[in-house]
């Protein structure tokens, strides 16, 4: 990362005019036709394959479609081919050659592929054709860009591991820009590569400079024009951004994938020795550290692992392939090459030389010791070392032997040759009576309290390799796996650490303690494994009974196998079958012979193979497997219905388990079954009462139509609720809730009825007279598996019951008033006599000749009314004849309100037709309304009577016989 902050304008990366170009460029103006060439270049590339965009898309969603990817896979040769050539390299280590697409995706897993084939993908179908158009001495480029993306990944798998694909593909992409501006500008950018060269300035600052424009910029549209993500395109653009700038910049999509990439572009400038304009970046290192939460310690570990990472994966850009060994030895000569340049300038440069020089000493140390296998070699070579090539006059290492319980050390002076110290460790490893003659008690006293001092700084993983002073002893720990392996004490005499030794001198002292640190842990693992392959060799030869067990258990595993009740077939991914036991024999009707090597698609009817085993394929996805039910065909072209449970019991070998079990005998069972509950059901429903039963707890499990009519709910709507949700009972008149019937057939496990007088209270709230008895359902064994209840509306019932008591009551009132009219008529039969001789003595025009005929006429009215009730008594039918009906209104509303401050009027049709009625029960019908009509209107009033003539036909709403009718 570079110091030098740029202004950055907010624009998303895109395929923009010229003009809309010009105002993305930082620094200098440039020229528009500059701008037009590199447009017009950009345009020329050619577009990223449909293939490689698919598979860009494909991984960019959360769950990618692994048929789908496979599919794209295949379809392009050159990715094919390249994805096989990384599969079978070093780096994944197969054991065996991988030749199928599919092989390599199920090997890799989701996460391992999407990285390798974003890896090909980006090769393949984006840089390989810019290398085919760039020149032969840009192999260093190549190998700069493949160097950052490792570190990239590195440093991804430290940070985020989630990051790791985009970092890899991110650090591959980042100097992309540089290609379009060389060709684009090939004379001016060989100013840019002479300033870089002989100044060591940054190669985006020269670019800018120079050209006006820089590689980020130009990065930024060739990622556009590619339809990359927008998090790689702002990591191409934002690279040489510093962390403050790149922090305050709110549109960044992810802040620590462009800092990851910043740095491992410093980080393999400065390993690979290819440029020294890194170094100016060196003030922000910590700075980054700390924002990716690295430590010193960490970052020392990953420089140890980048060569080995960086020949592993040179497949990716078909670099030639280097060794962990060459990467470094090339690297060396690069930094011999600059270091013999920067000689030449002064004598500033000494101290990168000695540098240099140290190491590369440390290098060689590091594979020397590679191969040593004993502690005391290590220690001897570490002590030569800084006695004679680092020219340490004073000073002692020391290592804590777990395995011995030893504290084992070297201590030399002067020149002399190293001597050895030794001395017991307790159980916590701290040392026993440390005396090594010649050194004063502080160096013993310190020796005996490493552990404590270590403890000290623990609980920080930044200062785990740090290095410490004790007057006058420079401290410098050995730590691995956050363990204290060791110590190495220099002997500073005279003067503070910081007046003799540079911060170079530090980091070469820091890469020492690190390399004795690996070698005696390397040395340490190697004896544990030995020592646990021993006790296993131990426990193996003390145990042959176990291996005779392991037989038998195989045996009977075959056993098991061959004599299951269930057909067992081992198959792989591919459908190609292995063995199958003898029920699959049996089962299907083919031989185990004629089985083996077939596809297991030969089992299923034609019809149906194919989305059989697809469906099969989707189970083996999963750890667990899965079962499906479905049909086999038996060699004589039957079908059977057979349940499948399939798993991928070995992902390694692709073998599959797949047992088959018949039930044709079982489905038809169920069906019969089916059938009868169906008959059942129609039964159920076509009973005239309520069935309601319930399980052990009292909750419905079934229902008829019948109760879900009375009791005014659905079945869905009672099923699984308790009964006394649904059926509430309560008395009649009190209204109050009886005892629950289910409950009580439950705990008594009797029959029982409701009480008389019970009505269901329906949802609706309104009431269901009801009778209904419930009773136990036992099961064999005597226990009460639930309840049944019956019930059946007898509303209807009741208003029948009480129709008849007021029938009852109605005869014995005609009875009543048969015997009153009797006695009435007798009255009136003497009432009327009398009135009659009283008119003979009465002139016919006296007044009272006119009272007399009217109180005749009302007589005669009171004999009608008692020849009424003699009908009513006697149930006798009405006496009917013609007469006038207009008359007989008016006469019987006359009559009735004569003496009331009520009077009538009167609209009747002149041609009002004659009825064929009984006079006095009409005329009583009239009597009674028109006496409601004046006694609801105390104050007096008008009654209005109307009378018409209507004729009723057949499409009539009132319920008469078609004809001519009078309406009053």
């Amino acid at each position: 990362m570079n110091t030098d902050s740029a202004a950055i304008k907010h624009e998303e990366p895109d395929n923009r005019k010229d003009e809309q170009v010009e105002e993305d460029l930082p620094g200098r103006s440039i020229d528009k036709l500059e701008i037009k060439r590199i447009v017009r270049k950009l345009d020329t590339l050619p577009s990223v394959p449909a293939v490689a965009t698919e598979i860009l898309n494909v991984f960019s969603k959360e769950d990618p479609d692994l048929d789908k990817v496979i599919k794209l896979i295949e379809a392009d040769q050159a990715i094919t081919m390249k994805l096989l050539k990384l599969v079978n390299s070093a780096y994944f280590g197969f054991r065996n050659p991988v030749t199928s697409v599919p092989r390599a995706v199920a090997l890799l897993g989701l996460t391992q592929l999407r990285s390798v084939l974003l890896s090909v993908t980006v090769s393949e179908s984006l840089l390989k054709p810019l290398r085919r158009k760039t020149l032969k001495g840009q192999e260093d480029l190549w190998k700069h860009s493949l160097g950052c993306a490792v570190w990239s990944e590195l440093i991804a798998e430290t940070v985020d591991e989630e990051l790791k694909t985009d970092a890899f593909v991110g650090g591959l992409l980042h100097d992309v820009g540089k290609l379009i501006l060389e060709e684009c500008f090939p004379e001016k950018y060989e100013l840019v590569d002479k300033r870089c060269q002989d100044e060591h300035e940054p190669w985006f600052i020269a670019e800018k400079e120079i050209l006006g424009i820089d590689h980020t910029t130009v990065g930024k549209w060739l990622a556009a024009k590619w339809n990359l993500p927008r998090t790689l395109i702002q990591t191409i653009w934002l690279h040489h951004q510093p962390l403050s700038a790149l922090l305050d910049l709110d549109f960044v999509i992810n802040k620590k994938l462009i800092a990851i990439v910043s740095l491992s572009n410093m980080l393999a400038h400065e390993i690979m020795a290819d440029s020294l304009s890194v170094l100016q970046s060196a003030p922000e290192l910590e700075e980054v550290l700390d924002f990716l939460g690295i430590s010193a310690q960490q970052l020392e570990e990953l420089k140890i692992t980048v060569g080995k990472r960086y020949s592993e994966r040179t497949t990716v850009l078909d670099i030639k392939y280097q060794d962990e060994i060459s990467f470094y030895y090339e690297a060396l000569q690069r930094a011999n090459k600059i270091l013999a340049e920067l000689a030449s300038k002064g004598a500033e440069y000494a101290a990168l030389a000695k540098v240099n020089h140290d190491l590369r000493l440390l290098h060689g140390l590091n594979l020397e010791l590679a191969r040593v296998q004993d502690p005391e070699e290590v220690l001897d070579r570490i002590a030569d070392v800084l006695s004679s090539e680092l020219n340490e006059e004073e000073g002692v290492i020391y290592y804590l032997s777990k395995s011995d319980k030893k504290l084992l050390g070297r201590y030399w002076k002067s020149g002399d040759k190293p001597e050895t110290i030794e001395a017991d460790l307790d159980e916590d490893l701290n040392p026993i009576e440390v005396q090594i003659s010649g050194l004063s008690d502080q160096f013993n006293s310190l020796i005996s309290t490493c552990h404590a001092r270590f403890m000290d700084i623990a609980d920080d993983n930044d200062k785990l390799t740090r290095l410490q002073y004790c007057k006058p002893y420079l401290i410098i720990p050995m730590v691995k796996e956050f363990s204290l392996l060791g110590e190495i004490f220099l002997y500073k005499a005279g003067a503070e650490p910081s007046e003799l030794l540079t911060p170079s001198m530090l980091e070469i002292y820091k890469y020492l303690a690190s390399i004795a640190a690996t070698s005696l842990w390397k040395i340490e693992l190697v004896t544990e494994i030995e020592e646990t392959a021993e006790s296993l060799i131990r426990a193996l030869s003390k145990n042959g009974e176990l291996l005779q067990q392991l037989t038998r258990s195989s045996k009977r595993y075959e056993d098991l196998f061959e004599n299951s009740n269930d057909a067992i077939i081992l198959h792989r991914t591919d459908g190609e079958i292995l063995r199958a036991n003898r029920k699959t024999v049996d089962l299907l009707g083919y031989t185990q012979e004629q089985l083996k090597n077939q596809s297991l698609k030969i089992i299923f009817p034609d019809e149906i193979s194919d989305s059989v085993f697809e469906t099969l394929k989707e189970k083996w996805l999963t750890s667990t497997g899965g079962r499906i039910e479905t049909e086999v065909k038996h060699r004589e072209s039957k079908t059977l219905e057979v349940e499948i449970s399939t798993k991928l019991v070995d992902p390694a070998t692709d073998l599959v388990q797949s047992i088959i079990r018949d039930i044709s005998h079982l489905k038809e069972t169920t069906r019969a079954l089916e059938e009868e509950k169906e008959r059942l059901s129609v039964m159920l429903k076509s009973i005239g009462e309520g069935v309601i039963a319930t399980d052990s707890d009292g909750r419905i499990i079934l229902v008829n139509g019948v109760a879900e009519n009375i009791l005014g709910l659905k079945e869905e709507d009672m099923l699984g609720k308790p009964l006394e949700e649904i059926f509430k009972i309560a008395d009649v008149k009190t209204k109050e809730p009886l005892e629950e019937l289910c409950k009580k057939v439950l705990e008594h496990g009797e029959t029982c009825s409701t009480p008389p007088n019970s009505v269901v209270i329906r949802r609706d709230g309104h009431e269901k007279h009801i009778f209904g008895t419930g009773s136990p359902i036992f099961g064999k064994d005597g226990e009460i598996l639930g309840s049944i209840v019956v019930f059946r509306d007898i509303t209807e019932d009741k208003k029948i019951e009480k129709e008849l008591l007021k029938a009852q009551k109605l005869e014995s009132v005609g009875t009543l008033a048969g015997g009153i009219a009797h006695d009435f008529n007798n009255s009136l039969t003497a009432i009327l006599g009398n009135i009659s001789l009283a008119k003979i003595y009465a002139k016919p025009g006296d007044t009272i000749y006119r009272v007399l005929t009217e109180a005749e006429r009302a007589s005669m009215q009171a004999r009608d009314l008692t020849q009424q009730l003699l009908t009513f008594s006697m149930g006798g039918a009405p006496i009917k004849k013609p007469t006038s009906a207009a008359g007989l209104i008016k006469q019987s509303a006359d009559f009735c309100l004569r003496g009331s401050n009520t009077r009538c009027e009167y609209s009747i049709d002149e041609d009002l037709w004659p009825i064929n009625a009984d006079e006095s029960q009409i005329s009583q019908v009239i009597h009674n309304i028109v006496i409601n009509a004046s006694q609801a209107m105390p104050e007096g009033g008008v009654v209005e009577i109307v009378a018409r003539n209507i004729v009723i036909n057949e499409k009539g709403k009132l319920p008469l016989d078609p004809g001519k009718y009078v309406q009053i």
